[in-house]
């Protein structure tokens, strides 16, 4: 059973939604000894610590989005395609047509 105390990755309690559950996070696989572990995953691993530790708002910080607690983040990555390529960009996709004149 899990204290009062312990970090969740999501603010008030809540669960990594199902949708996201399943997302891995490669980029953390040191900290699982070489495990890639999934947001559901970590989310668990976290309720193993205090809220206060320095992990437990480092994951907070970085992963929260990715994993989907913020309602306002998007499900997956957007790629720039033919239908939504970048308007304000000139000549083969340079933001910056003269960058040394800035």
């Amino acid at each position: 059973q899990r204290s009062e105390d312990s970090c969740d990755l999501c603010p008030d309690n809540a669960v990594v939604p199902a949708a996201y559950a399943d997302r891995t996070l490669p980029f953390i696989a040191a900290e699982f000894n070489g495990i890639v572990p999934t947001c559901e995953i970590l989310q668990a691993a976290l309720h193993s610590i205090p809220s206060t530790d320095v992990y437990c708002e480092g994951s907070q910080t970085s992963l929260f989005e990715y994993c989907g607690c913020d309602p306002n983040y998007p499900p997956e990555p957007v790629y720039l395609t033919e239908q939504n390529k970048c308007t304000v960009c000139r000549g083969e996709g340079n933001i910056m047509k003269f960058p040394e004149k800035y």
